[in-house]
């Protein structure tokens, strides 16, 4: 996947979320899913990420930029480091920042190429840029494998069945659980403030003071959102000129997927090994406080590179005597280029 700078108007998806929604899928079902190679590979992953961590999300929060534009911070505790180090020495948690989520007023800004993050998710991730980029992991979703039960899985969820030559090789259906993001309920006030959901809000319920719909907004509507999705980008789709090619090759049925699914043991145990082939290391990773006011990255308008050597046109040439005399005939016959017997043409 190559990232592209934020433009508000090229994401796939602002939510409205109605009220009183628990669970909502979004976009199409998912297409057969079938063997797929993942791009970076973990070796060339781990040379371009700061850190390279085995651990557990603890807490996700949602702070909306000094332009207004929101963010999830993922705090994870790490259980184990792979390659690189965290900014703070000793520290065992990072704190990392990615684009989108909800505004709070029943918005959400949902980048289809970006992972989303629930509090117990636990994942190997390749960290870099965190701050200075919209997703701080080499590759985006690329550099997210995912852990459930002890079994390894793509940032899809689909079941890890190996890793070959530092491709991560994944078949068989995506593990729903995976593919559910919960997000907090909007709050009712700042819910209120739009003019939509307010007219919604009086049409069911004419006769209720303010007080009595955020007493029933506080009691009926869950006090987090589920949201399920049901297709990830590239899937079923081959893209070997992207970030994180997927070739489809074959649809491995369920028991080899089984029998093969990839252990975080083996996983760790791989990477680890693959670590020491590393050579060079980059700067540590920074860990950002989520309390603290920040800035959206977003491009203006750049000036286009000046050409080096500028190609000169190709001299016009003048017609040669066969073009001048076909022209000739062509004009006597009106432009027609039918040649008419000599004697029409003579007449």
């Amino acid at each position: 996947m190559k990232f592209t700078h934020l433009v508000f108007g090229a994401f796939a998806l602002l939510l409205l979320l109605p009220l009183g929604l628990s669970a909502q899928e979004f976009s199409e079902n998912p297409d057969p899913p079938g063997l797929i190679y993942g791009k970076p590979g973990t070796t060339e992953a781990m040379s371009k990420s700061q850190l390279t961590f085995f651990g557990k999300v603890t807490d996700v929060r949602y702070r909306l930029s000094k332009e207004g534009i929101p963010h999830t911070f993922v705090t994870y505790r790490i259980s184990q480091v792979i390659h690189g180090s965290v900014e703070e020495k000793g520290k065992h948690r990072i704190t990392l920042r990615f684009i989108g989520g909800p505004t709070g007023d029943g918005l959400y800004l949902l980048p289809p190429t970006m992972p989303t993050f629930n509090v117990g998710d636990e994942d190997v991730l390749f960290v870099t840029d965190n701050g200075e980029s919209e997703c701080p992991l080499v590759g985006c979703t690329a550099g997210r494998i995912r852990i459930r039960h002890d079994r390894v899985y793509t940032n899809a969820g689909q079941p890890v069945i190996g890793i070959e030559k530092g491709r991560v090789l994944a078949a068989g259906k995506p593990d729903p659980a995976l593919r559910v993001t919960r997000y907090p309920r909007p709050d009712f006030d700042k819910l209120y403030q739009r003019k939509e959901y307010r007219e919604l809000l009086m049409e069911k319920k004419p006769d209720a003071d303010l007080k009595a719909l955020r007493e029933s907004y506080e009691k009926n509507v869950p006090k987090a959102i589920s949201l399920k999705i049901t297709h990830f980008p590239g899937e079923g789709e081959d893209s070997s000129d992207k970030d994180e090619p997927r070739k489809n090759v074959h649809s491995p049925d369920a028991t080899d997927v089984r029998e093969n699914h990839l252990d975080v043991s083996d996983l760790l145990g791989t990477l680890s090994s693959n670590a020491r082939t590393v050579k060079h290391r980059l700067s540590p990773a920074k860990s950002l406080d989520p309390e603290k006011a920040f800035s959206a990255r977003i491009p203006g308008p750049t000036k286009p590179k000046a050409i080096a050597h500028p190609v000169k046109p190709a001299p016009i040439e003048a017609p040669t005597k066969a073009e001048q005399e076909e022209l000739r005939m062509l004009k006597q016959q009106g432009f027609n280029p039918v040649l008419k017997p000599a004697k029409q043409r003579g007449g």
